[in-house]
């Protein structure tokens, strides 16, 4: 990693409980002190944290563990218009994941992927069993309130539907990441870090250990303890979310547009 560009760095680890608290994992890197790790945050939380990053003058660069939209086949089947409002206004108009996942049961049982998971290898569907609640609740309860708000731009999608004024005048940037992507394009293992024996902790240790090896990244004693002995790996995803920071924060998001349509409605993930 190069020195990132001036600004924090924010890795959402998200959940699609219903009491999130626990499980919401949000680490902090400013590129220059040690990152930082916390939980503890609802929905609303999460979503008040970040429209209210924007008022100390900083730029912000959030990555979420999480999909921001659903891929184009679904949305011709349920003829949903393909944009990404029509989307986040089709997925709120159900009461919860569950009358959502059975209302598009109903009509096929296909899981389609979108393409950029493909490209980015990330495990699941949106629509998967083991991801509808967290891909509801990332779009509903906190991706549409974002994208009503001018001080945060939410990439690649915002862009194209003019969501808010140009990227230079925006300080707040949310996008869509995965850590299991993020590991697998750097060469590393992404498999075998999460769990209770000695083999998962050894994997977390191993992981940690690697990410302080990345250039100018450290992480504060406190977090690192955490990341090593959370066995459900919530803590350490969202530390090895801001090693995607930097690329975030670079990215000509505009060009991505041009050079991959698809991107408008299915968004994308930053590895």
């Amino acid at each position: 990693m190069s020195s990132p560009p001036d600004g924090v760095y924010h890795g959402v680890d998200f959940s699609g409980a219903k009491r999130p608290r626990s499980k919401i994992w949000v680490s902090t890197w400013t590129g220059r002190d040690p990152a930082t790790t916390r939980n503890g945050f609802s929905h609303l939380d999460l979503v008040e944290t970040i429209h209210r990053s924007s008022s100390d003058g900083r730029r912000h660069f959030w990555l979420i563990d999480a999909p921001f939209n659903l891929p184009l086949e679904q949305l011709e089947t349920h003829g949903v218009e393909l944009g990404w409002h029509a989307t986040l206004d089709w997925l709120a108009s159900f009461d919860d994941p569950r009358a959502w996942r059975r209302a598009c049961r109903k009509v096929s049982r296909v899981e389609p992927r979108r393409e950029i998971d493909r490209k980015a290898h990330t495990p699941f569907s949106p629509i998967n069993l083991r991801m509808f609640k967290q891909s509801w609740h990332c779009m509903v309860s906190v991706v549409r309130p974002l994208a009503a708000e001018s001080s945060v731009l939410v990439l690649p999608m915002g862009l194209s539907e003019n969501q808010a004024s140009p990227l230079v005048d925006v300080h707040v940037w949310v996008g869509e990441s995965c850590p299991s992507s993020i590991l697998r394009a750097r060469g590393w293992k992404n498999t075998g870090y999460k769990g209770t024996n000695n083999a998962n902790r050894s994997a977390r240790e191993d992981l940690v250990a690697r990410l302080q090896g990345v250039n100018g990244f450290d992480i504060v004693d406190d977090a690192r303890r955490t990341a090593i002995e959370d066995p459900e790996g919530d803590a350490l995803d969202s530390l090895i979310l801001l090693l995607a920071g930097p690329g975030f924060a670079a990215t000509d998001h505009e060009a991505l547009l041009r050079e991959d349509e698809r991107a408008k409605v299915e968004g994308w993930v930053y590895v």
